[in-house]
Formats: structure tokens, C-alpha cells, sequence
């Protein structure tokens, strides 16, 4: 898979995507469109399992933006956060 990351801000000849933005991007990218829970969330970032509140809690704060949705014990992208996600995130598969 083929991903690049490309700020819309740096077609137009300034700074690309801010660090908060990238780091919503390794969330809702990591997350994926089948979802997982927060343990394979820090997994799949590469993180320490005692990382796991920490990483729920900017996941809970991606819900309060309403880019993540916490349903059963699994956290999903929401159509607002593909839509954030795929403005900076193109893939060719």
C-alpha cells in the first residue's frame, strides 16, 4: 500500500499539516475502517501496552471531535474523521 501524506496548505506554498494534525492522522489511520480496540490501537502506534490509558484518552479526545466513535469496546472512524483523514492522506489501493 501507497500511502503519502500532503497538506493542502503546502500546495498552495506554506507549512504543511500542524503536529496536532498528524497526530490525528496516526490515530484514524491506525484505528482503520474495521476499527479495533484501544490495546490493538497502542499496538498497532508501536507503543507500550501502559501507554493504553494514555493513548484512550486522545482517542477520546478524536471523539469529542466527532473523528472516532467508541461503540462495545471498539473505537471506529467516523465519516467526519475519513473525511479529515482523507484530506491529507491519499493511498492508490
Amino acid at each position: 500500500m501507497n500511502k503519502s501524506v500532503e497538506s493542502e496548505g503546502a500546495k498552495k506554498g506554506s507549512k504543511g499539516p500542524s503536529r496536532q494534525v498528524i497526530e490525528e492522522l496516526c490515530l484514524i489511520g491506525a484505528v482503520g475502517s474495521g476499527g479495533c480496540t484501544v490495546h490493538e490501537l497502542t499496538d498497532r502506534l508501536g507503543l507500550s501496552p501502559l501507554l493504553a490509558e494514555v493513548v484512550e484518552k486522545s482517542a477520546r479526545t478524536l471523539e469529542l471531535q466527532g473523528y472516532l466513535s467508541f461503540k462495545d469496546g471498539h473505537i471506529y472512524p467516523t465519516e467526519p474523521g475519513r473525511v479529515h483523514y482523507g484530506k491529507f492522506v491519499k493511498s492508490d489501493c
